[in-house]
């Protein structure tokens, strides 16, 4: 329980910190009508990231030995999601620094849709093998 609560308030610091950098950098005069949407956006890749931190932390302090295949899944799956919250944090740093028209507001949202989608697509193909890779009574094969 000790590291959910560390969790807990990494996650809450880390999405403070993003709350109270855009407000600060962005003044109310320049905030255009998508800002909500952008920060709420940037607090939902935080969301991602930690909520696949905390899993990570329950998948491995379980105290059960884990296959070779589960341990390579769950790195998958990280890695996955760090570039997914990465890639999806710098579009929305460089369609905020492109400017504020509708279009490329619209096109901002698009390309965050298509990310996510893919981003879903292969974590729940990730999740897919994992269930494979975890019902099977097999043992693994060595890569040689």
């Amino acid at each position: 329980m000790k590291h959910a609560s560390i969790i807990i308030l990494c996650a809450l610091a880390t999405g403070l910190a993003v709350a109270g950098v855009a407000h600060v950098v962005v003044p109310v005069e320049y905030r255009s009508q998508y800002f909500m949407v952008k920060l709420l956006w940037a607090e939902f890749i935080v969301l991602v990231f930690w909520s696949y931190v905390a899993w990570y932390w329950r998948v491995n302090s379980a105290g059960t030995a884990r296959s070779g295949a589960t341990v390579r899944m769950v790195a998958g799956m990280g890695l996955v999601t760090f570039l997914f919250s990465a890639s999806s944090a710098l579009a929305l740093a460089v369609f905020s620094i492109a400017g504020d028209g509708d279009a490329v507001n619209r096109a901002h949202l698009t390309v965050q849709i298509v990310m996510t989608a893919m981003f879903a697509v292969v974590w729940l193909l990730l999740g897919l093998s994992r269930q494979r890779t975890g019902n099977s009574s097999q043992t693994e094969v060595s890569d040689e």
